[in-house]
């Protein structure tokens, strides 16, 4: 229920965007439109398998991934929204060719780090997501010149449900990072948090190419 919030959000933007007269509803908006659509029904079947006692729904489902492509698109989703309260979003992507992964857990991880550089950074600051290849290892950033985040809340912040000090008055249920942070031990990568109360924060994530769990079945 929790995964389905973004993409619901990110449709009814663009389409008052589009209402609006601001946006065109072309083949990139239309994609956009798409994209959102096939996460919401991807967590309707994640939901499905719960029921599946035959299913490990903790298993990556991997395949070949364009990364740059999939964070222009997820960039795209999400610059609307950003626009509207004054934060510049933008998008630094060094990695060529394909990546094995699990797109829709990978997607999740980055969304819910874009949402959360959005909810606590204010109009006139900025967010960057990078993207960059080191051999077998890709790294993707997430940086923001938000409110930061305390010593205190550092050590409870991937907890399920946590909430921080001084954020109860900004819409959320604390479930964000807890996603992350397990689908991040799933595809066998690890994520990391450097802050500054006052300065920003930035989150950190370290992707493996997943050689686990099931693959895709377009590619079996």
């Amino acid at each position: 229920v929790h995964q389905t919030r973004t993409p619901l959000t990110i449709l009814q933007t663009h389409l008052e965007g589009v209402a609006d007269g601001m946006l065109a509803m072309d083949a990139p908006e239309i994609g956009v439109c798409r994209e959102q659509i096939g996460s919401i029904e991807a967590s309707i079947a994640n939901i499905s398998t719960l029921l599946d006692a035959e299913l490990k729904t903790d298993d990556p489902v991997a395949e070949p991934v364009d990364l740059a492509a999939l964070l222009r698109q997820i960039v795209r989703g999400l610059k609307v929204q950003f626009d509207q309260k004054g934060v510049a979003l933008s998008l630094q992507a060094d990695v060529q060719g394909k990546w094995n992964t699990d797109r829709y857990k990978l997607s999740q991880c980055v969304y819910n780090l874009l949402n959360n550089a959005y909810k606590y950074t204010g109009a006139g600051g900025s967010v960057v997501l990078t993207c960059r290849q080191s051999g077998q290892v890709v790294t993707l950033s997430v940086r923001d010149t938000g409110q930061g985040i305390s010593p205190a809340d550092l050590a409870h912040l991937f907890d399920a449900y946590y909430r921080g000090q001084g954020t109860q008055a900004i819409l959320g249920d604390g479930l964000g990072l807890y996603v992350v942070r397990e689908n991040m031990r799933q595809l066998r990568g690890s994520v990391q948090v450097h802050s500054v109360p006052g300065q920003g924060s930035e989150f950190v994530l370290t992707l493996p190419q997943c050689t686990t769990g099931r693959q895709a079945a377009e590619n079996q």
